[in-house]
């Protein structure tokens, strides 16, 4: 084997017992969120369509479908086993290795001057940063995007330098915008780049054509299934932020977009100025201009959405390997001659970023383990004690009101998403007092409720006077937020709210497809009838009656 290959070598192999030893830190750590990915795939698999629980409205609500779709196959082919922990820790990490193999070969192709001795630079910084490697393992799509966001730039950095490569970076777009709705941006940034770096005719209409089919067709099956163009998650999350508002957002010092970026930048200085040196190199201005679009872009969506609840940057990942690839390449830039210099600024670059992530890393691993990170074991673990509270009082099938969703549902229970990523009619009309009350109170009646933190402040659930008179509580506190906790149906605990006349329904994809046609008529029929008071009220109500964008309300959990 050449020595040059050796060299290659040896550093990656030390990468990969990076990564594997950082990613061991956070333990079997799954976000409760992943949860709502694994029920929809479980179900979908068994055939009772892309729903939540069997039986249930065909709701998209969830905002990874080709996530979602993976996981599905992975439960038609039963690797779903042990509440689906290990495949989706399995699958995350996995794309997550991917992610840094094709971290080295973007940076080769980006910068194919910078010394041998440096390449593995790039991927060691995305190992040692706790960022990518926290949310490669926690459940969720991110190291799926960032996987497929990468497999496009090379393509697109290929098919720049050879025009007779065929357009496959459009396929690799279309698993980026089908992996996260924001993803639609980089199709148009990686078009922008195209025009400017190239002189395309046919070829560029081709390039785009593709997108757009396989986009179009995604569109039309959203519509045919769910009965809408937008996921149920675009209407649960609206918020006050509008993008026409990014500039007063960007120089507003307390707005959490802001600090939200802020902090990225304080904590990781270092980094980001050696990606500065590398992004200033003019020699390779064509794959600068793609990556550095890759970073504004994420950045732009970060302070368009108001940053994000979950600790760790997750909203920042797809940007993290470009910022590793440009200060690879700044490390490269230095003027310094002997390699041994060369190595020894290297190597200083990755000290600082395993110093800065040390501390970090530690500290999840910690919340892990006292459960104060919303994890799906933790939720697992609450909502079987509510089945069994359930069953105990004679209920087999408990209808469940929860703001975290995604434990309850992998634990088999009909879930109520008091957050409305699942349900139509709060991701429509929030919880304006007139129709939540009569919506959960007298049509949906759960036969348990449970409340935390904001959400019980923001749907105001315990302060009807319904709750009061349907509900018991089994372990509660109140505070300035409000009553929260743990409530079960009175009428359970003499067994007279235990006759059940719901007609029998046999689940199937068709029928979850009925129900949400039903579901969406009949909220039209609510708005209809109320619709006076209802848009009289949204003019003067606060804003802060709706979810923010990020779901902010779980922080406090």
């Amino acid at each position: 084997m050449p020595a040059s290959a050796i060299r290659f070598k040896v550093p990656i192999l030390a990468v990969a017992a990076l990564y594997v030893a950082h990613a061991a830190v956070f333990g079997d750590y799954i976000a409760d969120d992943a949860g709502i990915s694994l029920a929809y795939g479980r179900n979908l698999a068994a055939g009772y369509g892309p729903v939540l629980y069997p039986g249930g409205e065909a709701v998209e609500g969830f905002s990874n479908p080709l996530w979602t779709a993976i996981v599905t196959l992975g439960a038609a082919l039963r690797l779903d086993g042990h509440d689906g922990i290990p495949l989706l820790k399995v699958l995350g990490l996995m794309f997550g290795a991917g992610a840094l193999w094709l971290t080295t070969l973007v940076a080769r192709r980006a910068y194919p001057h910078d010394a041998h001795g440096t390449r593995w630079l790039g991927a060691a910084i995305l190992a040692a940063w706790t960022p990518f490697v926290f949310w490669s393992g926690a459940g969720l799509e991110n190291p799926l995007y960032v996987f497929l966001l990468l497999l496009a730039t090379l393509l697109q950095l290929r098919e720049i330098e050879d025009t007779r490569a065929r357009a496959w970076s459009a396929l690799a777009l279309a698993g980026v915008a089908l992996t996260r709705p924001e993803g639609c941006a980089f199709f148009i940034a990686f078009l922008v780049h195209r025009v400017i770096v190239l002189r395309e005719g046919w070829r560029l209409l081709t390039w785009a054509g593709i997108f757009v089919a396989i986009f179009a067709a995604f569109l039309t099956t959203r519509l045919m299934v769910f009965g809408d163009w937008l996921p149920n998650t675009y209407y649960a999350k609206i918020s006050d932020r509008e993008i026409t508002e990014l500039w007063r957002y960007l120089v507003t010092p307390d707005d959490p977009g802001f600090d939200y970026l802020q902090l990225f930048v304080l904590t990781n200085l270092v980094v980001l100025a050696a990606a500065a040196v590398g992004f200033t190199d003019v020699r390779h201005w064509r794959a600068s201009l793609l990556m550095f679009a890759i970073v504004s872009g994420t950045a732009v969506y970060a302070l368009y959405v108001g940053g994000d609840f979950w600790p760790a940057f997750r909203f920042l990942t797809p940007a993290l390997p470009v910022l590793a690839i440009a200060a690879q390449h700044g490390i490269a830039r230095l003027p310094i001659r002997k390699m041994s210099l060369r190595h020894a600024a290297a190597l200083a670059l990755i000290g600082v970023v395993i110093y800065g992530s040390t501390g970090r890393s530690l500290q999840l691993r910690a919340q892990h383990l006292e459960d104060t990170l919303i994890s799906l074991q933790g939720r697992l673990e609450q909502a079987r004690r509510m089945r069994a509270l359930a069953t105990a009082l004679g209920v087999k099938d408990p209808l469940y009101l929860d703001p975290d969703i995604g434990g309850p549902s992998v634990a088999g229970l009909r879930v109520l998403d008091l957050g409305g990523l699942t349900d139509i009619h709060i991701a429509r009309f929030g919880w304006y007092p007139a129709f939540f009350r009569d919506y959960v109170f007298k049509e949906k009646r759960p036969h348990i409720i449970r409340t935390q933190s904001t959400w019980t402040r923001t749907s105001r659930v315990t302060a009807f006077p319904e709750f009061h008179e349907q509900y018991v509580a089994v372990d509660s506190r109140e505070d300035a937020l409000g009553l929260h906790g743990e409530f079960i149906r009175r009428d359970l605990l003499t067994r007279a709210g235990l006759r059940d006349d719901t007609p029998v329904k046999v689940p199937s994809f068709a029928q979850a497809v009925r129900d949400t046609r039903a579901r969406r008529l009949r909220e039209d029929a609510r708005e209809r009838e109320g619709w006076i008071q209802y848009y009289s009220d949204r003019g003067r109500r606060s804003i802060s009656h709706r979810v923010p964008r990020s779901r902010r309300e779980r922080h406090a959990a």
